[in-house]
C-alpha cells in the first residue's frame, strides 16, 4: 500500500543518500579536513604570542615591513638600508601585506604561519596515505603533531614552530605540497600535459624561494629520474631549476650581497671570519660533532617524548635511530621503495650535519619525513613479529606503542601551552628587560636615534629605532664604528652571548666618559647609555 509504505521509504532513501555521500567525496576529504581542523585547534591551544627569541624571527620582519613599505628587500632597521641577500624572497613577501595592515605588530604574521602549519597536514596525509592506508597515515599525521620536544620550549617540536615567525612551517607546507604532486607526476611518462609535475616543479621553486635549503628538493628530483634512467626528464628538470633560480642568483650578485649562506657553510666559525675558511680536517671535525649531537640528543628529543637518557651512543635511542636509519637505506636502495622521500632526506641531512652549528629547527621541515620513516620500520618489524606466528600479540604492541607516544606527547602539549601563557619564563629573564629597554628606547627617544646592541633586529621590531651590532674587534674599532654610524645609545644585556662581554663592555670600560648612564636594571644586568662622540663628553644625571 503506498500511504503506508511512505513513512519507511523516507528514511531509507535519507540513509541511501547519507551512505552514497559518505562514500563519496565527504569520506574522502573528511580526514583531511579532521586534521587541519586538530592542527588549527592544537596551534590556537598553544599559541605563543610574545616575541620569539631567534633573530631570523626578527629579521624576517624586518623585511616584511621594508617590502610592505615599497622599499625592496632591504633592511631598514640599519642606519644606512642595505639590500638583503641572506634569505630569499619568498617568506617576507607572504607576511608584507599583514606588515602594511599592521606595521608595529606581529600576531597576524604568527597567524599566518599557523595556518600554512594546519594546511600541511593533510597534504603530509596524501602523502602518506598510499604508502600506510587511510588508518595508519592519519595516526602518523597527528604523531608528527605532538611527539617529541622542543629544545626552546620543551613542547613539541612542530607546534612550537607553528607560532614562530620564521620560514621553516611555511617551507614544510610547500616542500610537502611538491612532494605530493612530484610523486604524481613523475609516475606519469612526459612531460607535455603533466600538469602533477609542472605542480611539483612550481611548488618546489616556491619552497627555494622561501627556504635556500629548498636546493636539496631540485636536487633530489634529477637524481631520482637518473636512477630511473629517465635521462631526458632529468635534463629538462636540471634546466628549468637553472633558469628559474638564475634570477635570483643574479640580482644577489648585482646589488653586491653573495651567497650568505653558502659563505656561512665553508667558515670556521660564521661569529669570527677572522678564523677563515674550513679545510678537509675542520669539516670532518665539524661532520662527526654535529653527527653525534644530532644521533645522540636532537634527533632523540625531536621525535620520542618519553627518551630522557640522550647525550651517549650507548643510550638506546642513537641504537634505535641507527636500526631505523638502516632499514630505511635498505629499503631505499634495494627495494626501491621510497626512493624520492629517501634521497630528498638523506640530502636535507647532509646539508644539516654539514652546518657550522646543529640546532633541532633545522629538523622541523623533514621531521614529518623522518617520523614516517620510523612509523614505517616499526610497523614492519610488527609484521616480522606476525608472520612469525604471534599477529595478534604484534598488533597489540604496536597499538599499545602509538598510544604509550601520544600519552606521552600530551604532558609536552601542556607545557607547550603553559610556556606561551606565561612571560619569559626566568631562566630567560635577560630578554623581558632586553625588551623592556627596547620599549625604554621607543618612549623615550626620537626617531632619529640609533642603538648599537648585540641582536639588533629583534630590538628594532620592539624598540622602532634603527639599529646595529657591534662588530666584534678591538675597543678602539667599536667605537669608531660608533662615530662613523652616528650611534645614540648602546644596549648592554645578558642575553647569554659572550660577544657582549667581550666586546661591547671593554669598549665601555675603556672610555667611560663617553657614556652615559640614562636606564638600567640590576639583576638580570641590563643597561641603556647614551653615546657621547669624542670631544663630547658625558654629563652626569
Amino acid at each position: 500500500m503506498p500511504s503506508a509504505a511512505q513513512p519507511t521509504s523516507a528514511p531509507q532513501a535519507s540513509r541511501h543518500r547519507l551512505a552514497v555521500l559518505w562514500n563519496g567525496r565527504l569520506r574522502r576529504w573528511a580526514v583531511p579536513m579532521g586534521l587541519a581542523l586538530l592542527a588549527l585547534a592544537l596551534g590556537l591551544w598553544t599559541f605563543d604570542s610574545k616575541l620569539s627569541l631567534s633573530g631570523d624571527n626578527t629579521e624576517f620582519i624586518v623585511l616584511a615591513r621594508a617590502l610592505a613599505r615599497g622599499q625592496g628587500l632591504t633592511y631598514i632597521s640599519t642606519p644606512s638600508p642595505q639590500p638583503a641577500t641572506k634569505f630569499p624572497f619568498g617568506f617576507p613577501l607572504l607576511l608584507a601585506p599583514l606588515a602594511w595592515l599592521d606595521p608595529d605588530g606581529w600576531l597576524a604574521m604568527k597567524g599566518l604561519v599557523l595556518v600554512l602549519f594546519a594546511a600541511g597536514m593533510p597534504l603530509l596525509y596524501e602523502l602518506l596515505r598510499p604508502r600506510l592506508k587511510a588508518a595508519g597515515a592519519a595516526v602518523t599525521v597527528v604523531l608528527c603533531m605532538v611527539w617529541g620536544n622542543s629544545t626552546g620550549s620543551g613542547g613539541p617540536l612542530l607546534l612550537d614552530y607553528a607560532h614562530q615567525i620564521m620560514s621553516e612551517i611555511p617551507y614544510l607546507s610547500v616542500s610537502l605540497l611538491a612532494l605530493v604532486l612530484l610523486e604524481r607526476g613523475l609516475e606519469r611518462p612526459g612531460v607535455r600535459g603533466n600538469r602533477a609535475l609542472w605542480g611539483g616543479f612550481a611548488a618546489a621553486m616556491g619552497a627555494y624561494y622561501l627556504r635556500t635549503v629548498g636546493l636539496v628538493l631540485l636536487v633530489a628530483v634529477p637524481l631520482y629520474l637518473l636512477l630511473r634512467r629517465d635521462w631526458r626528464r632529468a635534463g629538462l628538470w636540471l634546466a628549468a631549476a637553472l633558469a628559474c633560480s638564475l634570477p635570483w642568483s643574479v640580482r644577489n650578485w648585482m646589488v653586491g650581497g653573495g651567497g650568505t649562506y653558502f659563505e656561512q657553510l665553508l667558515l670556521v666559525d660564521p661569529y669570527l671570519p677572522e678564523r677563515g675558511l674550513l679545510d678537509a680536517a675542520g669539516l670532518w671535525a665539524r661532520l662527526a660533532v654535529n653527527l653525534r649531537m644530532y644521533l645522540t640528543l636532537l634527533v632523540p628529543y625531536a621525535l620520542w617524548p618519553w627518551e630522557t637518557t640522550v647525550g651517549s651512543w650507548w643510550s638506546p635511542a642513537p641504537l634505535v635511530a641507527l636500526a631505523i636509519v638502516a632499514y630505511t637505506a635498505f629499503s631505499v636502495w634495494r627495494c626501491r621503495r621510497d626512493m624520492l622521500l629517501g634521497i630528498y632526506t638523506a640530502l636535507f641531512l647532509g646539508t644539516v650535519i654539514a652546518w657550522p652549528w646543529p640546532g633541532d629547527r633545522f629538523l622541523v621541515p623533514v621531521l614529518p619525513l623522518l617520523g614516517y620513516f620510523s612509523v614505517r620500520a616499526v610497523a614492519a618489524a610488527a609484521a616480522w613479529v606476525g608472520q612469525r606466528g604471534y599477529p595478534t600479540a604484534a598488533r597489540v604492541a604496536l597499538g599499545a606503542l602509538c598510544l604509550a607516544w601520544l600519552v606521552a606527547s600530551a604532558d609536552e602539549v601542556a607545557a607547550l601551552r603553559r610556556f606561551g601563557r606565561q612571560p619569559y619564563p626566568p631562566e630567560l629573564a635577560g630578554w623581558t628587560f632586553y625588551q623592556r629597554a627596547g620599549e625604554w628606547l621607543r618612549t623615550h627617544t626620537g626617531q632619529d636615534a640609533v642603538v648599537m646592541c648585540r641582536k639588533e633586529f629583534w630590538l628594532y621590531v620592539v624598540s622602532g629605532r634603527r639599529c646595529l651590532c657591534y662588530p666584534f674587534t678591538e675597543p678602539d674599532v667599536i667605537l669608531a664604528e660608533m662615530d662613523r654610524q652616528r650611534v645614540t645609545h648602546v644596549v648592554v644585556e645578558t642575553l647569554g652571548y659572550p660577544q657582549t662581554a667581550r666586546y661591547l663592555i671593554p669598549a665601555i670600560t675603556a672610555h667611560p666618559d663617553r657614556f652615559e648612564l640614562v636606564w638600567g636594571h640590576p639583576d638580570p644586568p641590563t643597561y641603556v647609555f647614551a653615546y657621547h662622540p669624542a670631544g663630547g663628553a658625558a654629563q652626569p644625571r
